[in-house]
């Protein structure tokens, strides 16, 4: 990805965060353009996730995909910083599969683009998510996707 996609993202994001605390009326925009955009925004989130689980069910090792990452840092980019924290969740918890861990990357997302908090990240919700992995199975369905979500929800005391 060239830079300047990586600064039109964090644009965006940046955008959308301010968005969030902002009534869309006030902007002149539709709430719906703003849960636009916040799909846009997110789906680099989502095609990271389902690649690098993609690549570790392939038989990747961690450190094949942290190679071409810079150094872990406090200065690194939002996309090597998001990189670092999807490898450390998939290869800390290698059960959790392909759809379950797209539904908690995107609720994450979906929640900081509208200004809501979130849990500190997946260690803290990973054991009820791999319940609703096993209780709905790990293909898309209606009752997966609420239960993560729903998980999510409950991860930051709410």
């Amino acid at each position: 990805m060239k830079l300047s996609h990586l600064a039109a993202l964090s644009f965006s994001l940046a955008t959308l965060n301010c968005m969030a605390q902002t009534e869309p009326q006030q902007l002149g925009i539709e709430e719906k353009a703003v849960l636009d955009m916040a799909a846009l925004a997110c789906k680099q989130d989502q095609q990271a996730a389902v690649g690098a689980i993609a690549l570790r069910d392939k038989g990747k090792t961690k450190e094949e995909l942290s190679k071409p990452l810079p150094p872990r840092g406090p200065d690194n980019n939002r996309l090597a910083k998001l990189m670092y924290e999807i490898l450390d969740d998939i290869y800390g918890y290698p059960e959790i599969k392909e759809f379950p861990y797209y539904v908690f990357r995107s609720e994450m997302c979906f929640r900081s683009a509208q200004g809501l908090s979130n849990p500190s990240g997946f260690p803290v919700i990973a054991r009820k998510a791999l319940e609703c992995q096993t209780t709905h199975g790990a293909a898309q369905s209606h009752e997966l996707i609420n239960c993560i979500r729903g998980v999510v929800i409950k991860g930051i005391g709410k």
